[in-house]
């Protein structure tokens, strides 16, 4: 269980295993950091317990697991009380036993902890209950004289794992702290320091509500980045190709790591035009445009313009196209003669497949395309020659 920069920072370890006071705070902790739950059954003054109390409970390994968990201690004995600290760092008096928890506490814990676990009316001292978040059993350790260290961290161990991934309590106290700190940041609009921590935090958080927080506020900068993104393409489709530019190196910095982020970076390479880019594709399409316009092959000139608009949308040879593609929707004269040259551009291919089609020896085949050529657009010149071939076939 490897430990990040962001959790070693926030990592301070604990004298001693630390037990909670409550078991519906612990419940709802346990649900929050996507923890599993260890539930310790003590008897007072049997000597097994006693030695699991001084000696497993005081293993580094079992202190750095049980961070990992929500523990509570099931205990009835009472104990002296001594001034100590609470889980939540205030000066209270504790157990001399156990520490974090009152003798009250442990014992409330007892009550619910027995009529939870018992088995046919009693239970087996020291035990251990792991539970998940929701309360499900995932193993008991039943302890004898013989149960090792070695053991106890394996159970804590698959416990973790059937859980999933969260995070230990002060990370998570500190990790929300920083979570609202992130939220002015966003507010005040600095992306980019609010995106790093985020990116950040979502990764080690696992699936503990910091976590899912954390991932809810990357959807919301995703959402803020394409809203940037239409900004920048409403500049290009003016033609302010400059400012468009500025804006998009800077979204491209403040947004860096975002999914969206990458399109800043495709829309800076359309802007700066350079060669065999997107933006040289769509220039060299421009004029085959303007090459076609100016024959008089309207057609061809208009799904060339079209073939800009759709794939190169955001360049300078787009804004052009656009005004091309107004023209033929208003200026009656260029409307007309568009129509006209999708007329026989549409004849010519049927004429090219009809005569193809004779040359195979597929007759049928060919009078059907002559036919239609007649019947679609009676009109044309190419009607004419189909006529002819049809009669010359009788």
């Amino acid at each position: 269980y490897g430990v990040t920069e962001i959790q070693k920072k926030s990592q301070r370890r604990p004298a001693e295993s630390r037990w909670h006071h409550d078991v519906k705070a612990a419940f709802k902790e346990a649900v929050e950091r996507n923890a599993p739950i260890l539930v310790a059954f003590i008897m007072d003054g049997a000597k097994l317990c006693d030695m699991t109390v001084t000696g497993m409970y005081q293993n580094k390994g079992t202190i750095d697991f049980s961070r990992k968990f929500v523990c509570l201690v099931a205990s009835r004995g009472k104990h002296e009380a001594v001034a100590g600290r609470g889980l939540d760092g205030r000066k209270k008096k504790v157990c001399s036993k156990f520490r974090c928890v009152s003798c009250p506490e442990h014992q409330r814990v007892e009550v619910w902890a027995f009529a939870n676990f018992n088995e046919a009316g009693s239970i087996m001292t020291p035990q251990h209950v792991f539970l998940d978040p929701r309360g499900h059993v995932i193993h008991r350790l039943k302890h004898v004289l013989a149960t090792t260290n070695e053991e106890f961290h394996t159970c804590m161990r698959r416990a973790i794992e059937l859980v999933g991934p969260g995070i230990d309590s002060v990370s998570f106290r500190r990790l929300s702290e920083e979570l609202r700190r992130i939220r002015g940041h966003v507010i005040q609009k600095k992306y980019r320091m609010a995106l790093d921590r985020l990116l950040e935090i979502s990764r080690v958080a696992g699936r503990s509500t910091v976590g899912e927080r954390a991932r809810a506020m990357l959807k919301d900068l995703e959402k803020v980045a394409l809203l940037e993104l239409k900004e920048i393409d409403k500049l290009i489709a003016a033609g302010e190709f400059k400012a468009a530019r500025d804006r998009a190196t800077l979204a491209k910095r403040n947004f860096r790591g975002l999914n969206t982020g990458r399109i800043f970076n495709d829309r800076l390479n359309l802007l700066c035009g350079s060669k065999g880019s997107a933006a040289g594709k769509a220039n060299r399409l421009l004029k085959k445009a303007e090459d076609s316009f100016k024959a008089g092959r309207f057609a061809l000139a208009e799904e060339t313009y079209r073939r800009i608009v759709d794939r190169h949308r955001s360049t300078r040879a787009a804004v052009a196209a656009r005004k091309r593609l107004r023209a033929f929707q208003t200026d009656k004269k260029l409307k007309t003669s568009l129509a006209r040259c999708k007329v026989d551009r549409e004849c010519a291919k049927w004429m090219k497949l009809a005569d193809a089609l004779m040359k195979s020896g597929r007759k049928g085949k060919a009078r059907e395309y002559y036919k239609k050529i007649l019947t679609t657009h009676p009109d044309s010149p190419y009607a004419a020659e189909a006529r002819k071939k049809l009669l010359s076939m009788n």
